[in-house]
């Protein structure tokens, strides 16, 4: 499957645009992704928001970026407008593969929240009790 083959809801679209304006660089890493589904605030994604609020506080974002230590040195490709690491690209395969379980038409942010805590090993380490009770 190739990335121009995937197929996003609507809100996953905003997401990707958020993510690519929130990205340090020009390219998306799965870390931009998951921070982009923080601040979309709607649906699955605000139940993330208000908790993770209510947790550590309105810089929750900065926190755990603080806490992450990320290898942003990777290959990457087009999605359309965006360019997209490697490990990005295999976030969004998973979901797609998701979507095909769940036989539904189009990825959505729940697919990928799935897949990047499933393939991100930073950010799953990062949401471990281990690193929580450091805080």
């Amino acid at each position: 499957m190739k990335c121009h083959e995937l197929v996003f809801t609507n809100r996953m679209k905003r997401i990707i645009k958020l993510s690519s304006q929130l990205s340090e660089q020009s390219v998306i890493f799965p870390s931009d992704i998951f921070f982009a589904i923080c601040r979309e605030a709607t649906g699955v994604c605000g139940e993330l928001h208000l908790y993770l609020y209510k947790k550590l506080g309105a810089d929750y974002i900065n926190l755990i970026k603080s806490r992450l230590h990320l290898n942003q040195d990777m290959p990457h490709t087009c999605y359309k407008e965006w360019h997209l690491a490697k490990a990005t690209c295999d976030i969004f395969y998973a979901a797609s593969k998701k979507r095909e379980k769940y036989n539904q038409i189009m990825i959505n942010e729940g697919h990928v929240l799935q897949s990047i805590f499933e393939i991100d090993k930073e950010l799953k380490l990062a949401f471990t009790m281990k690193w929580w009770k450091k805080l």
